[in-house]
C-alpha cells in the first residue's frame, strides 16, 4: 500500500480527508445520509486515481465497520 502522507512534511501530517469524513460518520450526531456522501467521496478519489485499489478497499471496509457500529448503537 502506498503511503498516503508520502509528500507531506514529517513534522506535520494532517489527517487524510477520508479519515476526517469517516470520523464524521462515526459521530452519532452526524446528519442522516452522511455515509452515502462519504462512500461517494471514496469512490471519486479512486476513480480519479487519487487513491490506490488497496486504499479504496481499506476505506470501504472502514466505512462498513463504522456504519455497522452506528446501526448496532441505534
Amino acid at each position: 500500500m502506498r503511503a498516503i502522507a508520502s509528500s507531506r512534511s514529517a513534522d506535520f501530517e494532517p489527517a487524510h480527508p477520508i479519515d476526517q469524513a469517516l470520523e464524521g460518520v462515526a459521530d452519532p450526531n452526524s446528519e442522516p445520509g452522511i455515509d452515502v456522501l462519504v462512500q461517494g467521496l471514496i469512490t471519486r478519489l479512486f476513480t480519479d486515481g487519487a487513491i490506490t485499489t488497496d486504499e479504496f478497499n481499506h476505506y470501504c471496509k472502514r466505512l462498513m465497520d463504522v456504519c455497522q457500529k452506528r446501526k448496532e448503537a441505534e
